[in-house]
């Protein structure tokens, strides 16, 4: 796929554990990820990761167009992170190249990982989602963006008030790349929890507009009403 440009501005690209230097752009609105990495295991991880801070709670969704890779067990998605260490707690909902979408998270620091497969079956290309309340995690995908299935139960993870949000791929082999494009990027965070994101709320103690809540993103319920 051709990268015609550099990522937009928000987003930072980071390789994780032993993943080889990955490659990031844009091409045509869309974001390609492409990078190496052992994949995600029981007390580290190995990995390319796109981020952006997500502050207290918020969601990232993304459509993965396509996904190139050699083994059955890469892994192309979101995630939401602590940190770019390797052992870092995290939560990821990821297309496996056998065919299924997984939830797999991390707890906390250097702890074993643990996953779920839907048991649902879905076709290509899903839409994913992970949504952040607090430290509480719920993975779910879709086709139509409407109807939403969730993966497994929602998972508490030890997560810093501000965490790293973002598209993550493993290739399952640190010597050769995987690649995933992603399209239909959301992103938001919302601090105080209102269910109203960050950039909805802008402050002026009204309500606006829809588009416009008008209200503190610090405070849930500036205008009292």
């Amino acid at each position: 796929f051709l990268l015609v440009e550099s990522l937009p501005s928000e987003w930072t690209a980071a390789g994780i554990g032993s993943a080889l230097a990955g490659e990031t752009g844009s091409s045509d609105g869309r974001i390609v990820v492409r990078g190496s990495g052992n994949n995600l295991s029981t007390t580290s991880d190995s990995l390319q990761f796109v981020h952006q801070p997500m502050i207290d709670s918020g969601k990232i969704i993304a459509r993965l167009n396509s996904f190139e890779a050699d083994s059955i067990v890469a892994k192309a998605g979101v995630m939401i992170r602590a940190s770019t260490s390797a052992n870092a707690p995290f939560a990821m909902v990821h297309w496996l190249t056998q065919g299924r979408v997984e939830f797999y998270w991390r707890n906390s620091s250097g702890v074993n990982g643990s996953y779920v497969w839907a048991t649902v079956p879905t076709t290509f290309p899903p839409l994913l989602r992970l949504v952040r309340t607090g430290n509480v995690i719920t993975a779910s995908f879709s086709t139509n963006g409407t109807t939403w299935t969730q993966v497994g139960l929602p998972q508490t993870i030890d997560l810093p008030s501000s965490a790293l949000a973002g598209l993550a791929v493993t290739s399952n082999d640190t010597s050769n790349t995987s690649e995933a494009v992603f399209s239909n990027v959301s992103f938001s965070s919302d601090r105080d929890g209102d269910g109203l994101s960050d950039d909805f709320e802008t402050d002026t103690g009204l309500f606006v507009s829809a588009t416009d809540a008008g209200t503190n993103p610090d405070n849930p319920d500036t205008d009292g009403d």
